[in-house]
């Protein structure tokens, strides 16, 4: 039998060891931006279903749901504590071409496929999406800190292996 498996669990793993391999600044940046986008789907969520799905549902599909919520409030205020991602140019670009894509890819949909716009799951997809990027492209606009040497200092010294 060889050890070299390549079902869906081994690929999820890969996913998990490239964000553990992930420098603090990027690791921040994608929990800010996942922690968005399942606040954003909740969010609709809510709002589409309104208060009639809290009987409509059994209890487990609501814990699930404010699990989801919470999770993604977690991943959100835990990215937004890490340390800033350097950003360059070409980083505000393409964080404001996928929110300008997503934004004009729901514009679209929802005028000249009324249809498709109709779909809630289509709906939650393209609105989750184009918030989380906008949100995304605010964020990176956020100034430094005024201690951003300290805090730099602070988390090379965080990640400093001790030998002793």
């Amino acid at each position: 039998m060889s050890g070299d498996f390549h079902g869906p669990l081994s690929e999820i793993a890969k996913g998990f060891a490239h964000h553990a391999a992930l420098p603090p600044p990027q690791k921040a940046f994608a929990r800010t931006s996942y922690g968005s986008l399942l606040l954003f789907a909740c969010a609709y969520t809510a709002v589409e279903l309104g208060p009639a799905a809290l009987h409509q549902y059994p209890p487990a599909a609501l814990y699930g749901f404010a699990g989801v919520a919470a999770l993604g409030l977690l991943l959100f205020i835990v990215g937004l504590r890490g340390p800033r991602m350097p950003a360059d140019v070409m980083t505000y670009f393409w964080s404001l071409f996928w929110a300008v894509t997503f934004a004009t890819g729901s514009w679209w949909l929802a005028v000249y496929q009324p249809d498709w716009w109709d779909n809630i799951y289509v709906r939650g997809f393209c609105l989750s999406f184009a918030c989380a990027q906008g949100l995304e492209f605010l964020l990176l606009l956020r100034p430094m800190s005024s201690n951003a040497r300290g805090m730099v200092e602070d988390n090379i010294a965080e990640t400093e292996f001790n030998w002793d």
